[in-house]
């Protein structure tokens, strides 16, 4: 969520939304991954800023409630946030090529 009010960042660039700058695929690679993957499979319908704050809704209340935190708190680290393949993916695209 912090990426996306803070820079506008997306999970996943290749469908409607093209996100502004940073790529944050590996880290919805390991939500999907290992924490909440029903929540993050609408990413590919998401056609506009709405949609996507409604994902990122669902993927809140399904994983800060405290005492879900504190449970998942004793398990093991799994896998990289910052190294994990999956679904989503970001691609590069040429500033030059991209239409303001």
């Amino acid at each position: 969520m912090y990426k996306w009010y803070n820079d506008g960042d997306v999970y996943d660039n290749t469908h409607y939304l093209s996100g502004r700058c940073n790529d944050v695929s590996d880290c919805a690679n390991w939500l999907f991954k290992y924490a909440c993957g029903a929540e993050l499979e609408s990413i590919e319908t998401a056609k506009d800023d709405d949609d996507y704050e409604w994902i990122l809704w669902e993927v809140a209340c399904a994983n800060l409630d405290p005492a879900y935190l504190e449970e998942m708190d004793k398990n093991p680290a799994v896998g990289s946030v910052y190294d994990c393949s999956g679904p989503f993916r970001f691609v590069e695209i040429d500033e030059d090529e991209e239409d303001y």
